[in-house]
């Protein structure tokens, strides 16, 4: 079986740059695809009192979930542009339970890494 597709599991931590740094080398080795993915979920808080939330304070949690992805995203491509040597890459941002998104991904990648 050759590995052509590598997904990683990223979400901005100092483990989860490693974890880049590794996925990004052996991605390089067999010239594959690197895919990171930004798994997140709202706060329970939000989803419990959703209903109740005036739409002023809908709104900053959105653009505060919007905020952390564009954060997450910026570190994941500047650890990329580190690694550089022509990786081809894709970076997704998925709200959900975290466990249940990435699950799901990784059954169409060849190698998920953590």
């Amino acid at each position: 079986m050759s590995i052509r597709n590598i997904l990683v599991a990223y979400n901005g931590t100092e483990t989860a740059d490693r974890a880049v740094k590794l996925a990004a080398h052996m991605a390089r080795r067999v010239d594959a695809h690197l895919t990171g993915l930004f798994a997140h979920s709202l706060p329970q808080t939000y989803i419990q009192m959703e209903a109740y939330m005036t739409e002023a304070a809908l709104d900053i949690l959105e653009r505060n979930e919007r905020e952390a992805e564009d954060k997450v995203s910026a570190k994941f491509e500047a650890l990329i542009a580190a690694e550089e040597q022509g990786l081809r890459t894709t970076f997704l941002c998925e709200r959900g339970f975290p466990n249940e998104i990435i699950s799901q991904f990784a059954r169409t990648y060849d190698l998920t890494v953590f």
